[in-house]
């Protein structure tokens, strides 16, 4: 292990003789120094836990031992074992053989160091859990460029420039994504999950990743189901970005993550040992930060779509965007892509992202327009369209005069920013049936038809359930039923009654190409304006 050299006297010789200078903990002789490779010295034996820590379950401490004699040269005289509990009395006495017999040391020597070694490791994870996740420090020509940048005309153009010149492949995706993220700061964040083929959505994820602040950003390809109630850090969740690249397996049971996003929260009733007492105790683990997620998937359906603050983006043109991507991936190859650029604006929107504080927004203007005439009574889409504008409101608010209120500070909404969020985010307002997976296409076709037929003349007011259509349309119950969530979420079919345990009754919302949709969308534009 590297470390730096100190001379020390020694007292029989009168020379100086070269030791190994170990940054010592606090716990004696435990040397922290590099977190992978975990030194600890008793007396004769040097125990390393190679990779660390990473046990963040409190009921165990499992970790990689490497085991050895000092002063020795023979890799016979070293043992190693993985997985290692060290809160387990049985692997305790197991490994104390096997190290005693090894290494020809007492097994109580080998019992003795062990314990100890555990106390010192269980005292650092502790008190690692309590320290903060670091400062990056930033460069002030970022600071001014961000607060310029801010206080342009338009903040949301000047964003998008710099994001395709940060290499982003589809920058209007790239700003959605990036307006989304921004809501880490408030207490009921959003979260984005891209439907579109698994490579392309990791590829278009992937470039916008070094564009945020990465003292936040929180990238994992998955998640265990704890994940979240034993963070690294007390403040390792606080208003953190998570880039997700495997949403597909949250779909188990007990898992925090999904816990949190379905329901805004996460407080779970769970069952620890306690190491003094031996017995079991219940105890609540809350999550009490902010987590925006991001991530994709190529299902027709995903169980996160239950959630109300997620929003469901549709990648269209995948043809287009893979050849894009092909083309920029053989420029870089050649060497005609300036990095320098690059890197220059990724820093930038990491301190764009850095500058914008939570202020309090009110929207004068809801007294002024009905929104009704638009989204109805589709309450989920109402609700994300005027968070959508508060963040885009939050990004103009370096422009604005902050008013103070007893609690704080406010701006205000412009009409100009409910028009920013209308537009940028069409496709959620706007879903046609091109835009739904082939199947799932095809299914809500056949279901048009069949009531046709059964109810020619009164086809707009029919109802439906699962179970009347699935024998006509031949398909089984499980794929049925993801097909018909996902109509619901483009709003292409309601829930007029019914239950989980009865089945629910559906009727079609749109029998035709949404004309009439698309006529409410360009009446609301146009009241917008006339504001």
């Amino acid at each position: 292990m590297a470390t730096a050299p100190r001379r020390t006297p020694d007292d029989d010789a009168g020379t100086f003789r070269v030791q190994d200078a170990l940054p010592v903990s606090q716990d004696f002789h435990l040397d922290t120094s590099h977190p992978d490779y975990i030194r600890f010295e008793r007396e004769e034996l040097i125990l390393e836990v190679i990779g660390g820590v990473k046990d963040i379950i409190l009921s165990s401490l499992r970790v990689t031992l490497k085991v050895y004699r000092k002063g020795s040269s023979s890799a016979l005289d070293i043992y190693r074992s993985s997985q290692v509990d060290l809160f387990d009395e049985h692997q305790i006495s197991y490994i104390t053989t096997q190290i005693s017999e090894r290494l020809r040391i007492e097994s109580l020597t080998v019992k003795d160091t062990l314990y100890e070694l555990t106390e010192r490791l269980e005292h650092y994870r502790r008190n690692r859990g309590e320290q903060s996740a670091p400062v990056i420090p930033i460069a002030p020509q970022y600071r001014k460029e961000a607060l310029d940048l801010l206080q342009s005309p338009d903040p949301l153009i000047a964003i998008e420039e710099q994001l395709k010149e940060a290499g982003i492949s589809d920058t209007r995706l790239g700003l959605q994504l990036y307006l989304i993220s921004l809501s880490r700061l408030g207490t009921q964040p959003l979260h984005a999950l891209l439907q579109a083929p698994r490579l392309l959505s990791h590829d278009l994820v992937k470039e916008l990743v070094p564009c945020l602040p990465q003292e936040k950003l929180r990238e994992a390809t998955t998640i265990s189901k704890h994940a979240l109630s034993y963070p690294p850090t007390q403040d390792y969740w606080n208003a953190s970005i998570l880039v997700l690249h495997q949403c597909d397996a949250l779909d188990g049971k007990d898992n925090s993550l999904l816990d949190y996003i379905l329901h805004g929260q996460s407080k779970r009733l769970v069952t620890q040992s306690n190491k003094q007492s031996g017995r079991y105790e219940s105890t609540q683990q809350e999550l009490k930060a902010t987590i925006s997620l991001i991530g994709y998937t190529d299902q027709d359906y995903h169980p996160l779509q239950q959630s109300r603050d997620v929003i469901s983006i549709p990648v269209p043109h995948t043809q287009a965007l893979q050849t894009k991507r092909y083309e920029r991936e053989v420029k870089q190859l050649a060497g005609y892509l300036d990095k320098g650029v690059e890197q220059h604006a990724q820093k930038l929107l990491q301190e764009i992202h850095r500058q914008i504080q939570w202020i309090e927004v009110q929207n004068p203007l809801i007294e002024e327009i009905d929104l009704s005439t638009f989204f109805g009574h589709d309450l989920k889409n109402l609700s994300l369209y005027l968070r959508l504008v508060n963040l885009i409101t939050l990004l103009h608010q370096k422009q604005q005069t902050l008013v103070r209120t007893p609690t704080g500070k406010r701006i205000e909404v412009q009409p100009n920013y409910m028009i920013q969020a209308l537009e940028l985010f069409r496709e959620l307002w706007l879903k046609k049936d091109e835009e739904l997976y082939y199947k799932v296409r095809s299914t809500f076709l056949r279901i048009k038809e069949y009531l046709h037929k059964q109810y020619e003349a009164t086809k707009r007011d029919s109802e439906f359930t699962l179970k009347d259509i699935r024998k006509a349309l031949k398909s089984s119950p499980v794929t049925l039923q993801r097909h018909l969530h996902t109509l619901e979420d483009y709003g292409k079919i309601e829930r007029t009654s019914g239950n989980n345990r009865t089945g629910y009754r559906y009727t079609i919302s749109e029998w035709d190409e949404s004309t009439g949709t698309l006529t409410a969308y360009e009446e609301l534009l146009k009241n917008l304006r006339d504001l």
